[in-house]
């Protein structure tokens, strides 16, 4: 994983720049099982370990029956698309994944919304009060983009929040 930074703009006032020195301590990361989300949870790891913050990690579980028979939700075990049995198959691969990434002290919450993708993460950025969003764009382009849309844009450009958009190649 390469390095990152960010740039905190300058201040004047002594008390602010401190208050600056604690600018991330409850963040977002959306998980959607690909491998572009785990590897944005772990910038949301290197986050929280230098900020000592909360990561909510968040899994958002589609409505629609296509999506619901994803093998990630082993629709084959629950008897086919249920939304019901879709959260609780999330939420288990959402704790295997805070064991894996999250170790070491970092303090976290588990989250399942159900609905859309976008209205469920600006939603629940709001209800826990996250500093940041961490998140995967899986970088579509084109035909693929404008049937599609893109979660990661619509997060970027409604959110009250800085979010930090990550794609693999």
């Amino acid at each position: 994983m390469s390095s990152y930074g960010y740039c905190v703009p300058p201040t004047t006032d002594e008390a602010e720049a401190r208050d600056m020195s604690h600018l991330f301590l409850r963040i977002l990361s959306p998980v959607d099982f690909h491998e572009n989300s785990l590897a944005a949870l772990e910038y949301a790891a290197q986050f929280a370990r230098q900020y000592d913050a909360t990561v909510y990690l968040l899994h958002v579980i589609p409505t629609d029956e296509l999506h619901l028979h994803r093998e990630v939700y082993r629709p084959e075990e629950g008897g086919g698309a249920d939304v019901r049995w879709a959260e609780k198959v999330s939420k288990g691969k959402l704790q295997e994944i805070a064991q894996k990434h999250l170790s070491g002290g970092i303090r976290h919450e588990i989250l399942t919304r159900v609905g859309d993708a976008a209205k469920s993460i600006l939603e629940t950025a709001e209800e826990v009060g996250a500093e940041l969003i961490v998140m995967a764009t899986h970088g579509r382009a084109g035909l693929s983009h404008f049937f599609l849309g893109s979660v990661a844009e619509q997060v970027v450009r409604e959110a009250a929040c800085p979010v930090l958009t990550l794609r693999r190649k």
